[in-house]
């Protein structure tokens, strides 16, 4: 767990009779990483209408805040991939740190 209580690493669901079980990946960008993401984002953002501009600025306040916030990786992956190839150094480094789970 990091200060904020949040598992960072993989987590194994298994519920009732015969289930195989459900991996969730819980990572958490540090360092140069972080740094790097950041300056991807920032990037990409001068790229981007408006309304996905207030969704880069919001996700990257909360990964200040807290590096392991997956809502805020999720949102960046979506709106790079949405991007297309201008968000693709992001999404990049978002697949490199997170991997595709």
């Amino acid at each position: 767990m990091n200060e904020s209580g949040f598992h960072v690493g993989d987590t194994i669901n298994q519920t009732g009779p015969n289930a195989t079980g459900k991996v969730v990946h819980n990572y958490r960008p540090h360092g140069v990483e972080l740094q790097q993401l950041i300056r991807a984002a920032e990037d990409l953002r001068d790229h981007l209408p408006e309304p996905e501009r207030q969704v880069v600025n919001d996700s990257l306040e909360a990964l200040r805040h807290d590096a392991a916030d997956q809502g805020a990786l999720r949102r960046l992956n979506r709106v790079a991939t949405m991007a297309g190839t201008v968000g693709a150094p992001l999404l990049s480094l978002l697949l490199q740190v997170c991997g595709n789970g």
